[in-house]
């Protein structure tokens, strides 16, 4: 076995295991293997047993393990896991020619795993701007510091292949191990075994390319996972899981537990790079080829995969055989460029062109069909003349921008073309009525096509036509009669256009119509009782629209899952929604005019998971709402609010606001909520008491009975505070218009990430904020009594401070240790007097300090630190100076 080892050039290796023996016993420094080597040269030859021996002598000298204050489980749980790491059985296989990703740093910092809190970061963008290889390189990267670890890839295509149930097998099996499967039949068992099993793990999981309900049944909280877990997720579209984040106009809700992050555009350096690696197998293009690289580039955009794709082709074109391997997104989006005329003179080249031969599958084990597609970046125009020669196999055309198109080619050479984007043609007044012929044609997007008045009747031709997005306009637009003869058109979408004020009677015959958005359409009023025949109906989309009134057919859509309505002049919600039993979205947010009460006594949706009234005048919920089983959102507020019944223990965001007390009822019961937020109304005056302050609760100690499982909190303009001490959960504590001068110990918020204090004029001192090791940012304003902030120099984690209104505090403690902190802000605290410790802080960013002129002087800072101020000497004249 040493042999072998040292035969192999580091490749393998050995890990002795010490049990029941010394390693001075093996190293031969005891009797006990001396004597045993002696008897065996009574059988075997000297020269083989002293090969033995200096074998034994050999093996101590490697790093190992004894069994010695541990039990035999953890020995061997340490023994697999550095086995495990050894082998790396599980890191993710990488790009050849990977070029060093700006995200990196920013998700590690998100990540932050020096701090054991649950952690989901959710990092979405387009597709092929490098999400999932992103989350290889942090899960490979990282993966040593956690025991249990999986990486699900491409969740919705495994899901699809071979249902959601084999993909929690897979995440159990990866961390648990294969007889952590058995007994699992569906989907609930498998969320109950990974609730059970990986409570008390800390787990690295990477969840790629998945939806809200693929994320339920996979990773549904963060008491899923024991302390230090990492859920790293990927999606395309943020809003997917916009409940999770919960951002929204308070920018105070969202749990800390889930961090967003938007992919960036890859800086032009890293694209021509990785342009470069792919299209001539170097960092950096030869000297003559620079310009073309850098036109290449900016002509394509920098999305890793098209870069990828098209540096491949420069490549296979000057090498050998056009033929190389076609990721989805190269069909969907027909963004890969190949210019017209020779290869050798870039400067000729025009059109974005791929030949048949040069498209199969990049990325897929599993072959498509080949595809052409031309596209056009933003700096290019053309021509219908220009572009027909081109049109016999073309099956994606991309004209997004060609500002200089006013009507598009006769399209009866087009028979191929399956998706037509003409997205931003702002010149575009005409659509060829040659269109009809397009028998393929599955997508038609003309946003963005302002001049267009309208479209043609023979449209309704188009048998495969499966999507339209419409223009905005204050135009009107001429819909023909034809259009309900799409009998394949599953999408229709019309954003902010002004000039369509009705639907065409002829969208009743659009039988296959899922999802109908009409979002902006002020001018729109009402809709037609001919929606009652959109029987597949999944999603009904009317916000910022004119509609005041619904009919009440909508009661008859039987697969309606979401319905939007905020931010209309709605008057009524009709009694038949209730009945719409597959209804998961209610969101009647903003409705101003929604006076009418709603009749809840009608109303059983045992599917709805989001009920949002927040800022409509609705005085009730429904008095049932205890038998919505599945509802996770419940976010109201009015002024008339009435008392609110027992609410379904599966709630896990309740956000309340109203002027009306008592209203709320013990929620001791909801033992999943992980967002709380209630606000009380302001007092009208500035000089309010403590007396105005009137509990929301009718028994003032239920504050005292909060589910323990809250991550984030917010209580305004409430009489008192909770005791904290079994909050061990919360990661997020804005406390605002509180009238108790003194604050409740927060030594027990072990994970509490942020913290804002506001408006609490009665409050002498913070409470000692030195214990909260993990605080990212401290927000403290309009406390006009606070003398000192108690343990603020000790906040080593700390990136945010930000200062306001705290009118007799004349001097903060040294911020030295604050190593982190990258933002401070300091605005009208008139009495400050000095800021020391800033010139230590290398990573601070930015200074802002407003209104604060007893300021004996400027704090030394860093010299890269921006500062924004309006502080002058007090011997000067006063003058406002903004310093960058």
């Amino acid at each position: 076995m040493v042999d072998c080892t040292l035969k192999s050039d580091g490749k393998k290796e050995i890990l002795p295991i010490f049990f029941n023996v010394e390693p001075d016993d093996v190293k031969l420094r005891t009797k006990l293997y001396r004597d045993a080597l002696s008897e065996h040269e009574k059988r075997y030859s000297s020269h083989e047993v002293k090969r033995w021996g200096e074998a034994l002598v050999e093996v101590p000298t490697r790093v190992g393990w004894k069994l010695e204050g541990q039990g035999y489980g953890e020995l061997i749980e340490s023994i697999v896991r550095e086995v495990q790491l050894k082998l790396k059985v599980k890191s993710r296989s990488l790009p050849d020619h990977l070029v060093k990703m700006d995200d990196e740093e920013a998700i590690e910092e998100l990540l932050d795993f020096d701090f054991d809190d649950v952690r989901f970061v959710i990092i979405h963008g387009t597709g092929g701007i490098g999400k999932s290889t992103l989350a290889k390189v942090i899960f490979n990267r990282f993966l040593f510091k956690f025991n249990y670890s999986s990486f699900l890839e491409d969740i919705q295509d495994l899901s699809q292949r071979h249902g959601l149930l084999h993909v929690q097998r897979k995440l159990l099996s990866d961390t648990l191990g294969s007889n952590s499967v058995d007994g699992i039949h569906d989907t609930n068992d498998g969320i109950n075994r990974i609730r059970k099993g990986l409570s008390n793990k800390k787990v690295m999981v990477v969840v790629d390319n998945v939806t809200e309900k693929q994320l339920e049944n996979l990773v549904g909280s963060d008491i899923w996972f024991g302390s230090g877990s990492r859920i790293i997720i990927t999606v395309r579209d943020r809003r997917t899981i916009i409940d999770r984040t919960m951002s929204d106009e308070y920018n105070q809700m969202g749990s800390s537990y889930y961090m967003d992050y938007p992919m960036k555009e890859m800086s032009l350096d890293r694209a021509i790079q990785l342009f470069s690696k792919h299209a001539f197998r170097n960092d950096a293009p030869p000297k003559d080829w620079h310009n073309f690289s850098t036109e290449v580039v900016s002509s394509i955009g920098r999305l890793p995969l098209t870069l990828e794709v098209v540096g491949s082709l420069f490549a296979r074109t000057i090498n050998e055989d056009n033929k190389f391997w076609m990721h989805d997104e190269l069909k969907a989006l027909g963004r890969y460029i190949v210019k017209e005329e020779s290869f050798e003179d870039a400067g000729k080249r025009r059109w974005v062109w791929i030949d048949e031969n040069m498209l199969d599958i990049l990325r897929s084990s599993e072959e498509k069909r080949r595809v052409r597609a031309l596209s056009l970046g933003i700096s290019h125009d053309l021509t219908p003349e220009e572009l027909a020669p081109r049109a016999k196999k073309l099956k994606i055309i991309d004209l997004t921008r060609c500002k200089m198109l006013t009507k598009t080619p006769d399209f009866s050479e087009f028979g191929k073309l399956k998706k037509l984007i003409l997205a931003d043609c702002v010149n575009l007044s005409a659509i060829d009525s040659s269109i009809g012929k397009l028998k393929l044609l599955s997508t038609l997007n003309i946003a963005g096509c302002d001049s267009l008045e309208g479209l043609p009747k023979e449209i309704g031709s188009l048998e495969c036509l499966m999507e339209i997005i419409m223009p905005s306009s204050s135009e009107p637009f001429k819909f023909p009669k034809t259009l309900g003869n799409l009998r394949s058109l599953m999408k229709f979408e019309i954003r902010s256009h002004e000039g369509i004020s009705q639907l065409p009677h002829s969208i009743g015959r659009l039988t296959n119509l899922t999802h109908l958005l009409l979002i902006g359409c002020k001018y729109l009023h009402e809709l037609l009782d001919i929606i009652e025949e959109l029987e597949s109906l999944v999603e009904l989309d009317l916000r910022e629209s004119g509609i005041y009134v619904l009919p009440n057919s909508i009661g008859n859509m039987k697969r309606l899952k979401i319905m939007r309505l905020a931010c209309t002049k709605i008057q009524m919600i009709p009694c038949a929604l209730g009945g719409v039993e597959t209804l998961e979205v209610l969101d009647a947010s903003f409705c101003w005019s929604l006076k009418h009460a709603i009749p809840w006594e009608m109303w059983s949706l045992t599917r709805l998971k989001i009920l949002d009234l927040e800022w409509s005048p609705i005085p009730t919920v429904p008095p049932r709402i205890n038998g919505f089983s599945s509802l996770q959102t419940l976010k109201i507020g009015s002024n008339q609010l009435s008392q609110l019944p027992e609410l379904p223990s599966s709630l896990k965001y309740l956000c309340v606001r109203t002027a009306k007390f008592p209203f709320l009822p013990d929620l001791s019961n909801l033992l999943r909520l992980e967002l709380l937020y209630v606000r009380s109304k302001h007092p009208s005056n500035s000089s309010w008491s403590a007396d105005e302050i009137i509990s929301p609760w009718e028994d003032a100690q239920s504050i005292n009975r909060l589910p323990r499982s809250l991550s984030s909190l917010t209580l305004s303009w409430i009489p008192q505070l909770p005791d904290f001490s079994d909050f061990k959960n919360l990661s997020f504590l804005s406390i605002e218009g509180c009238p108790m001068p003194h604050f409740p110990v927060l030594k027990y918020l072990e994970r509490l990430g942020e913290l804002m204090i506001l408006s609490c004029i009665f409050l002498e001192s913070t409470p000692n904020l030195s214990c909260l090791k993990r605080l990212r940012e401290l927000h403290l304003t309009d406390l006009h009594k606070m003398a000192e902030i108690t343990g603020l120099g000790e906040l080593e984690s700390l990136k945010v401070l930000k200062i306001s209104r705290c009118d007799i505090i004349e001097q903060l403690p040294s911020l030295s240790k604050l190593k982190n902190l990258a933002d401070l802000e300091l605005d009208y605290c008139g009495k400050m007097r000095d800021v020391k410790g800033l010139k230590e802080l290398n990573l601070l960013k930015h200074v802002k300090i407003k209104q604060c002129m007893s300021l004996k002087s400027l704090p030394d800072m860093p010299s890269l630190t921006k500062l924004k101020t309006d502080w002058m000497p007090a011997k000067r004249s006063f003058r406002v100076l903004w310093n960058k």
